[in-house]
């Protein structure tokens, strides 16, 4: 038998991903990037952070210094990345994630024989498409989506790593995002080289989030996702522009095309064609 109780999981357990800011009541306010639940641009520490890894990984494509390519020597397997969400205090990852990122205060749905908790309503957008997502059961249309999905992980090095590694990877919320169900099923197993979100207003966030992941769990990146994470970053972060020193063309991502023609090329440096 399970009972709903009204409660936030702050007020439940107190809160130890990210920041302890409680959430909003009024959905028509401005986008408060004091709120984790708003998309707002990354910090500045973690764009640098992005910056330096790029210009860290960069080869110069010769025969001395080639690109890394990635290979999938073990056949991929997703259940060797453990075979569901880790629980902590009762609650899974998903529901970490899913109350991190409501924009109002959440209910949960407890289970009186075995003591865990699932979410059961909250109010999200989804950064991908910016959907809104409002309901009684968000199991039904909200997707967690690793940014760095589990395959990309693997053919890029995870193959080699011991499972608990790949176990904590999987679970790791630095990866996790809350996504609408379609745009989460459009993206799939692509990364930025195939696939950048319908909502470009997000796309530094989308890359940041990628390079940071890949700098705590050493991945290798393959050249046209170097391309294209690079000038995401120096195009579209605040505060980065020609001193990133990153831009070197050569994103053939279609979603990226797709904006170019917004712009004009002044230097090394995108500008809003509305704002030159």
């Amino acid at each position: 038998m399970r009972g709903k109780i009204c409660v936030t999981l702050f007020c439940l357990l107190g809160w130890t991903i990210g920041s302890s800011q409680s959430r909003v009541d009024k959905l028509d306010e401005e986008n408060d990037c004091s709120k984790p639940g708003w998309h707002c641009a990354p910090e500045p520490k973690d764009i640098k952070k992005a910056i330096t890894w790029l210009r860290n990984v960069r080869h110069a494509g010769t025969p001395e210094d080639p690109w890394p390519i990635k290979t999938e020597a073990i056949k991929y397997d997703r259940k060797r990345f453990g075979s569901g969400w880790e629980y902590y205090k009762s609650f899974s990852m998903r529901d970490w994630i899913l109350n991190y990122y409501s924009l109002v205060q959440v209910q949960v749905e407890a289970d009186e024989e075995d003591g865990q908790v699932r979410i059961v309503q909250g109010y999200w957008i989804s950064p991908y498409d910016q959907e809104h997502v409002e309901f009684d059961d968000p199991q039904c249309k909200l997707d967690i989506d690793h940014i760095v999905p589990l395959k990309d992980a693997w053919i890029s090095g995870a193959q080699h790593w011991d499972d608990e590694t790949r176990k904590l990877f999987a679970n790791n919320e630095i990866n996790l995002i809350p996504v609408s169900r379609s745009s989460n099923r459009e993206k799939g197993q692509r990364g930025p080289a195939d696939f950048l979100p319908d909502n470009h207003e997000y796309w530094c966030n989308y890359a940041v989030r990628w390079a940071l992941v890949k700098v705590d769990y050493p991945l290798i990146v393959e050249e046209q996702e170097w391309n294209c994470l690079a000038e995401i970053v120096q195009n579209f972060c605040p505060g980065a522009g020609q001193k990133a020193g990153l831009y070197q063309g050569g994103c053939n991502n279609m979603n990226l095309s797709k904006i170019w023609p917004k712009y004009e090329e002044q230097g090394q440096l995108l500008i809003p064609k509305e704002a030159s």
